[in-house]
């Protein structure tokens, strides 16, 4: 039987409300230039259905706050998370236990966290 993942991709300039250690409103997916985030997120996908009885549906997104209502099983959002902490956080998510935050996944915009990102 496969299981069918909903998922979106949020806008950005949403209030994330500090969840998910965030620091900072929402940043748009085109931050990152020429790397296709979507894409990369869209390849997963598919290899990950390829290999197991899962299914993904991307889904639209109505551009809610973090915490405001379901969208998806999966709800990915681009933003700062752990600022000037040092804890260089790249990603964070909750489980999808049926709360309005549920299933939101968290990236990290500072680039200077993410390391695939450098040209050496």
């Amino acid at each position: 039987m496969t299981h069918l993942i909903g998922y979106s991709f949020a806008p950005g300039g949403l209030d994330t409300n500090g969840l998910l250690k965030s620091v900072g409103p929402t940043e748009p997916w085109s931050i990152f230039g020429n790397f296709d985030y979507k894409g990369a997120v869209r390849q997963a996908c598919r290899k990950w259905a390829d290999v197991c009885d899962l299914e993904f549906c991307e889904v639209s997104d109505p551009g809610t706050p973090i915490n405001a209502g379901v969208v998806g099983q999966q709800r990915m959002f681009l933003g700062p998370i752990d600022g000037s902490s040092g804890q260089n956080i790249v990603a964070n998510a909750t489980w999808p236990v049926g709360l309005p935050f549920s299933g939101n996944i968290l990236y990290d915009s500072d680039s200077g966290d993410i390391s695939f990102l450098s040209s050496d």
